[in-house]
């Protein structure tokens, strides 16, 4: 990512090399805030300090670059290294950084960007009292990835910057010691990635403490012994849950599945939500606003089928309001219960529905009687027996309407299944429509796509497009 910004740095060097007159024209009408801001800022640090050979002007600065990056990850393509070689480099590196530190803090107290990566064989009370340090410096954006599994904490300097706006946090599995207090009131992107959350209450209270966050990333956090978890943010617009692990501590197993999800965001504009459990309850309250949303697990808890029901039922009745949907298949297997499906609002501004991982089932597709201007029908993962019994079924579910484009997806080569049966199978269960034209294509291996341009013989309907990808 930084190969442009090196080309410009040795194209520097050259041109002062060659003692070139225009070179030196140019380099003189640029002021230091320029040289600062937009080109040693955009440099890892390590490089930025190189740039000191090229003449006096140039030797100190690096120093007033308002932002440092540091990187350090002594495992990378070492197999064959020592332990005292992994040792050896970290201490370098910390000696390098105490180093570029102390001349940063004489020449300047404004700070905008810090990034620091290293794994566990950097000590880490010095890491500690880096990131103190730079918290005092008028920080705007922090970027933290430490390797560690032992519990870090972070100083609690970091959670009073007011001026921090983006903070991201990875610990490859560590624990996350959090505050008992923040004070972040400009703080705007919360990333955490691998962070390991130990204590409930204060998981609960640390997502609720921010005033102004308007984007939130968990990647592969694990809550542990969470029976619940609560995300309350008033001026949250897009939140991000991606691949969340719960685990329990030794004891007996809830039977009745995962954990509770709450989410509380009155301006939230997408929603992402993946875990390893399918949740218990997923509680969306007060968002009128939401426009996308996808809800996905990897495990389908054996739940009993009323909290099932009920769950769905709220679930959707939340998600009313969005214009795209991408739904795991075991929610909308959910609503085989004629009652439940009568009690679901219609989904007036849903355009595209995408479900996820659906199965033999056909009859939930049901539910479409309640997506009166859907465009867009996506079926990701099939899994059937038989697809010519699976399609029929679908196609006996979904509302007949011209305006309807039908996708279906499957990873799966099946070199049996003839070019067009299945969108003839669709065809024939239709009204008022017929085949104009059939086309395969064979570019993306191992799967192979049909394409029919569908044209309505209503009057005044727009002809379509329906693709089959298996």
């Amino acid at each position: 990512m930084f190969s442009w910004i090196l080309t410009i740095y040795l194209r520097l060097v050259r041109l002062i090399r060659n003692n070139s007159d225009v070179a030196k024209d140019r380099i003189s009408e640029l002021p230091d805030s320029i040289l600062q801001e937009e080109i040693l800022t955009r440099l890892p640090t390590k490089l930025a300090v190189t740039t000191s050979i090229l003449c006096k002007r140039w030797r100190w600065l690096w120093i007033g670059a308002p932002a440092l990056d540091f990187s350090c990850t002594t495992n990378t393509g070492s197999r064959s290294r020592t332990m005292s070689e992994f040792v050896k480099k970290a201490k370098t590196f910390m000696d390098y950084v105490d180093n570029v530190l102390l001349h940063h803090y004489i020449s300047t107290l404004n700070l905008r960007s810090f990034y620091l990566a290293c794994d566990d064989h950097c000590d880490e009370s010095r890491i500690f009292s880096w990131i103190s340090n730079v918290a005092h410096h008028n920080l705007h954006e922090l970027h933290l990835h430490i390797g560690t599994e032992q519990p870090f904490a972070i100083p609690q300097s970091v959670y009073s910057c007011e001026f921090l706006t983006v903070l991201e946090l990875s610990l490859f599995g560590g624990v996350f010691n959090l505050p008992k207090s923040t004070s972040l009131p400009f703080l705007r992107t919360l990333v955490l990635g691998k962070v390991t959350f130990v204590d409930e209450d204060l998981t609960q209270q640390f997502f609720s403490s921010f005033l102004a966050l308007n984007y939130l990333l968990l990647n592969h956090c694990t809550f542990y012994n969470h029976k619940k978890l609560v995300i309350s943010a008033t001026s949250l617009h897009h939140l991000i849950i991606e691949k969340a692990q719960f685990s329990e501590a030794a004891g007996p197993i809830d039977v009745h599945g995962g954990p509770t999800i709450k989410i509380c965001a009155p301006k939230l504009d997408s929603l992402f939500c993946f875990t390893n459990k399918f949740p218990r309850e997923f509680i969306l309250q007060d968002m009128p606003v939401l426009q996308v949303a996808w809800i996905d697990g990897e495990e389908n808890q054996a739940l009993i089928q009323e909290q099932v029901f009920q769950n769905v039922r709220s679930l959707l009745t939340a998600l009313v309001n969005v214009k795209k949907l991408y739904i795991a298949a075991n929610m909308l297997e959910a609503l085989l219960d004629e009652d439940l499906v009568s009690h679901i609002p219609i989904f007036t501004n849903l355009t595209h529905l995408q479900v996820i991982g659906f199965g033999n089932n056909g009859d939930s597709l049901r539910v479409l009687r309640v997506m009166p201007n859907l465009e867009n029908l996506t079926f990701d993962q099939v899994i059937a027996s038989s697809k010519d019994e699976w399609v029929s079924r679908i196609v006996e579910s979904f509302p007949r309407d011209p305006r309807l484009m039908v996708i279906i997806q499957n990873n799966e080569k099946d070199e049996s299944i003839e070019d067009s049966c299945i969108m003839r199978l669709l065809i024939d269960k239709s009204e008022a429509l017929e085949i104009t034209e059939i086309t395969k294509s064979t570019d993306i291996y191992p799967n192979f796509i049909v394409r029919l341009q569908i044209r309505s013989l209503i009057p005044g309907r727009p002809s379509f497009l329906v693709k089959c990808l298996w």
